[in-house]
């Protein structure tokens, strides 16, 4: 929840304890003044988009408004990169997934859908087949190769439970 104030004239943005949801970093208070005014950090952090993904998704925010001055644009656009890698990071790491395997579910994968989607699924390598099979149908970017190596890995996940923080 957000607070808007009007004090003399000037809107004050009271943002909400979600604001700590962002790592910290270089980049963290370009994106507290130009995007939390519209989303809740939650949002931001879940969206795990590429760097080009990032450019395309700022450029489209400045076409719509955002007050991002010119020499905030790319330490910007660094932040939100490297916060995306770095949960991406974590996440695979948790999962026991090989760089390779990493890789893959990172790029071809995660950039649209959650881990906890996936892990939810519990399929064999028969069912992670035909899901991949219907994500390429529906656009997904794989190569015979790396769809073998893809429905290894989330067939090997199947029975592995997510590790909590606790």
């Amino acid at each position: 929840m957000k607070l808007f104030f009007i004090v003399g004239g000037t809107g004050v943005l009271l943002a909400d304890s979600q604001q700590t949801l962002l790592p910290g970093g270089e980049g963290r208070t370009i994106v507290e003044r130009a995007c939390l005014s519209c989303h809740e950090s939650d949002l931001i952090v879940q969206q795990r988009l590429s760097r080009t993904q990032w450019e395309r998704e700022v450029e489209k925010m400045l076409s719509w408004g955002a007050p991002v001055e010119d020499k905030d644009r790319q330490p910007l656009i660094d932040y939100l990169a490297r916060m995306s890698f770095e949960s991406l990071q974590t996440s695979a790491a948790e999962n026991g997934l090989t760089n390779d395997a990493e890789e893959l579910l990172r790029t071809r994968c995660l950039t649209c859908h959650e881990d906890d989607l996936i892990r939810q699924q519990r399929l064999n390598k028969a069912g992670w087949t035909r899901e991949v099979e219907k994500m390429v149908r529906w656009g997904a970017e794989l190569t015979e190769q790396e769809k073998s190596r893809i429905i290894e890995c989330l067939a090997r996940r199947k029975n592995q439970p997510r590790k909590s923080n606790q």
